[in-house]
């Protein structure tokens, strides 16, 4: 679902995931802004994470221990990010014909925002 990269956003877009599908039980985000909005649309509708939801995502690591609970995710490295995009441009530069390639693997840190998916939750 395409969601703005602001909290308001976040929590609009978890607001109409569980209108929808009221038996939804996590969702993944990419959008780091997003956050505490998603947080804030889960307190209201009465869900603890990761008790009633789970919540996993894609977001640097201080994004991530920000969120309680602390976000399963894909560490976003943005430092070493920058220091490969600057390399392999020097490198696309000096060598145009140099073939795409897979640089970058994040890790990714399981924390506290997942758990067993609960049946029969109703919101």
């Amino acid at each position: 679902m395409p969601c703005g990269d602001d909290a308001r956003s976040g929590q609009e877009c978890v607001e109409a995931l569980l209108r929808s599908h009221p038996d939804l039980p996590a969702v993944t985000t990419i959008n780091e802004a997003a956050l505490p909005g998603i947080q804030r649309a889960l307190a209201d509708a009465g869900l603890q994470v990761p008790y009633d939801f789970s919540i996993t995502g894609v977001a640097p690591k201080a994004w991530a221990e920000d969120f309680h609970p602390r976000l399963t995710a894909a560490d976003v490295p943005a430092l070493e990010m920058g220091e490969k995009a600057v390399s392999l441009l020097v490198e696309r530069n000096a060598a145009p014909g140099t073939p795409p390639r897979h640089i970058l693997s994040p890790p990714i840190s399981l924390r506290s925002s997942t758990a067993a998916a609960r049946t029969g939750r109703q919101v």
